[in-house]
């Protein structure tokens, strides 16, 4: 059988030719989609089937794919169908649905719907090869358009109106100038197919745009002190290490110019501990406590907004914890889960004023999270305002403290705290959770919770794992922290 090319391989070949001949021929080595990608997918069908209500009239291409190209061709002959859902297109080989094809005064426009609100370039490379195989097949493409949230719709509840939710992009121009080698990157995707698995070593583009499935496969056998796992590592500097046969991070020679994030990840590799201090940790941890207070919060961001006044996207925030540490070293710890079926973010704020009330210690956090949250919620509802500003105002991130002062060879070049902690924190790890084990997960169940309020023994179980996960994470903080000051002597 003749090999056929999609549109998700074409995408797939640009970033890697081995990706696209082990999608092929080994695809039993991919990662399988989490539950959170999984959920991504499904909602981005959400997103696609609400742009329809742009085309009044459109009609549904179905059926196999043989069936699907034989019904577009009726329909785009049709005068009196103005646009076309999931229409069939071949071209030497190269298969393509488009999202919607919609009739001009003057031939045809190609639409993708897409769920994000910025153009990137692997959005761009799909259209490429759509335009390509639609002209391949005798379709006039006039305009090219991208059809996205808007990054400033604001829900105001009841039905969504799509003409409101959506923004259109005119992109024929960046389009018809990368479809100038389509032809040619289509013939050598092909030649890639036929051939033996293309030796090409991990590196940095592994992870651009987006993690590759195929990534910890093809890592898998890089020992631990692998270069492509320093951090901050950018691609030309991978490929110049590489190409003087440099492949482990204690290897690299004192000449090769690198920065203090790396420069700390080289001394912990040459390290008989497997760690190196900064002596700048000291000066990072000034003010930071204890007496401390440590933060997170949990939340889900729906494409298709579910609570007036919320935007595409837009943290929901369901959850918080709150660990605390006196001068003393008395622990204790507060927490807080909204309950289903209202917006959340009302009761959240009040119950985190409640709980930080009398107190003035700083609170921290592990990324720029919290302060967004908060300046959210802070704007959404502006008799609480006040109080939220004197909350946030005390944060401090641990993570540029971090960065800044610390590597353990068991970060493998990752930051976050899911790495951080149990490298610093002897017998410290997130292995035992299992309903909720991460960002993905709690995001995912916290969706199920509060807008689907499931039955009650469901609810409960999800209530559990929840507070479990969210209070690990800030005892995770916690003891980092601690960690941190005892690095310092």
């Amino acid at each position: 059988m003749s090999p056929i090319l999609t549109k998700s391989d074409y995408v797939a070949a640009l970033q890697c030719p081995r990706r696209l001949w082990l999608s092929a021929r080994a695809r039993e080595r991919a990662a399988a989609p989490d539950r959170m990608a999984r959920a991504a997918l499904e909602e981005e069908r959400e997103i696609g089937r609400l742009a329809r209500g742009l085309f009044p009239g459109g009609v549904l291409v179905e059926g196999s794919f043989e069936q699907a190209c034989a019904r577009t061709r009726e329909l785009l002959a049709d005068p009196k169908v103005p646009a076309l859902f999931d229409a069939a297109f071949e071209h030497e080989g190269v298969r393509v649905r488009a999202d919607v094809v919609e009739a001009l005064a003057s031939g045809f426009g190609l639409r993708e719907v897409n769920a994000s609100s910025s153009v990137r370039e692997d959005q761009l490379d799909g259209l490429v090869v759509q335009l390509w195989v639609m002209r391949g097949a005798g379709v006039d493409v006039r305009s090219v358009e991208l059809v996205q949230a808007r990054e400033d719709y604001t829900y105001p509840g009841g039905p969504i109106d799509p003409a409101r939710f959506f923004s259109r992009r005119e992109v024929r121009e960046d389009v018809e100038f990368l479809a100038g080698d389509a032809a040619k990157q289509v013939s050598s995707f092909f030649e890639v197919l036929e051939g033996d698995e293309p030796a090409i070593e991990p590196s940095p583009h592994c992870r651009r745009p987006r993690v590759c499935p195929f990534f910890e496969s093809c890592r898998s056998a890089k020992p631990e002190s692998w270069i492509g796992r320093l951090p901050g590592l950018r691609a030309t500097r991978f490929h110049d290490l590489h190409a003087r046969g440099i492949s482990r991070i204690d290897d690299i020679p004192d000449d090769v110019q690198l920065d203090e994030r790396q420069r700390c990840a080289v001394q912990a590799h040459r390290s008989e501990r497997g760690l190196a201090v900064s002596p700048e940790l000291p000066r990072l941890l000034r003010g930071s406590g204890p007496p401390a207070s440590y933060l997170d919060f949990e939340s889900f961001g729906p494409g298709v907004p579910v609570f007036a006044g919320s935007r595409p996207f837009q943290p929901i925030v369901c959850q918080w914890s709150l660990h605390h540490v006196s001068s003393d070293g008395a622990c204790t710890h507060d927490e807080f889960l909204a309950d289903a079926g209202a917006d959340p973010r009302r009761a959240v704020a009040e119950s985190l004023i409640s709980a930080l009330d009398g107190r003035s210690a700083p609170i921290l956090v592990y990324s720029a999270f919290e302060s967004t949250v908060l300046a959210g919620l802070a704007a959404g509802l502006p008799d609480l305002a006040a109080a939220l500003g004197r909350i946030r105002s005390r944060l401090l991130d641990l993570l540029p403290v971090v960065r800044g002062g610390v590597y353990a060879r068991g970060f493998c070049g990752s930051y976050s705290l899911k790495r951080v902690a149990p490298a610093l924190v002897p017998g410290f790890g997130y292995a035992d959770l299992e309903a909720v084990a991460n960002g993905g997960d709690a995001a995912l169940a916290l969706a199920r919770l509060i807008c689907e309020q499931p039955p009650a023994e469901e609810r409960e179980r999800l209530r559990a794992a929840l507070l479990r996960y969210c209070g690990r994470d800030t005892r995770a903080l916690l003891d980092v922290h601690a960690v941190l000051h005892e690095l310092t002597g």
